[in-house]
């Protein structure tokens, strides 16, 4: 990760931080393991009064004694240890933001001075002085997951809590933290095949990084859509027809398991929420 170390707490807070990988020679792989994608989430969580008494011209806010400092900060709009995020978020997004598709990702920046003046990440889209906008400024969440396709995702905290992120439907298989590969994948030839370090759910720390293979495989996808009902057995009706399309992807979340951050702003469901969108496959008849 990267991030600003002028007025650390506030830069960071106001988003000036992000993912940073290097790649050797080989693409697709990493600690000896292939991949056919991968994905970045960036976990982080903002509190939205600070925001507000950072503007230029808000108010000062009032801050009950027993929250105050002892002597009081007086040159400060906002007290930094009353920390109170009410937003948490995956590589800058909130849940239903995070459903979003690359093509679909809303426009990054723009300067309200200068309404000419836009940078964003679709395609088709310039900045102020001609030239194309990046094309991977913010990565999407959502996973597309074929089934039996290993999947490289680097989940790393940026935030100031820490998090535990669970994952539905699968386990993470953590094969390197902190840009470390694991103990059990190092030296497999003379130790024999390397065991599988398996997890629902990752307690990151702020700073953490974890590099995970999520792999939905067609045994266990095969074996969950025997215990699903028909359509017409479904005991959740719409009034569009039933509640799922059985031809139709499945759809699992990571998030985090404290119940609070999968909220914008106390209302739920939201927050930090990684949806996943999984093919069906094809399985042989029971």
């Amino acid at each position: 990760m990267y991030h600003c170390h002028v007025e650390a707490v506030e830069h960071v807070q106001m988003g000036m931080y992000g993912p940073l990988v290097i790649y050797g020679g080989a693409q697709q792989r990493i600690y000896g393991r292939n991949y056919v994608k991968e994905y970045i989430w960036l976990l982080s969580e903002f509190d939205s009064r600070w925001h507000k008494a950072l503007e230029p011209g808000a108010e000062e806010l009032e801050i009950p004694d027993i929250l105050q400092t002892s002597p009081p900060i007086g040159y400060a709009e906002w007290v930094r240890i009353n920390y109170r995020p009410d937003y948490w978020m995956v590589n800058g997004m909130a849940f239903p933001d995070t459903m979003r598709t690359g093509a679909e990702l809303p426009l990054l920046t723009y300067d309200p001075n200068d309404p000419g003046f836009v940078a964003g990440i679709q395609n088709s889209i310039f900045v102020a002085n001609g030239q194309p906008a990046h094309a991977g400024l913010q990565k999407p969440v959502l996973m597309d997951a074929q089934p039996d396709e290993p999947i490289l995702v680097r989940i790393l905290n940026m935030g100031f809590q820490s998090h535990a992120l669970h994952l539905h439907g699968q386990h993470y298989e953590i094969i390197g933290v902190d840009a470390r590969m694991l103990p059990h994948l190092q030296d497999t030839g003379r130790r024999g095949a390397a065991g599988k370090y398996e997890k629902f759910t990752i307690n990151i720390a702020s700073g953490e990084t974890y590099d995970t293979i999520v792999n939905f495989d067609s045994e266990h996808l095969c074996m969950s859509q025997g215990h699903v009902p028909d359509p017409e057995q479904s005991p959740f009706p719409t009034d569009t027809g039933p509640l799922y399309d059985p031809a139709g992807p499945y759809f699992y979340a990571a998030h985090c398991h404290d119940d609070n951050h999968v909220t914008n702003q106390g209302v739920y469901p939201g927050g930090m929420v990684a949806p996943v969108r999984v093919q069906r496959p094809v399985c042989s008849a029971p």
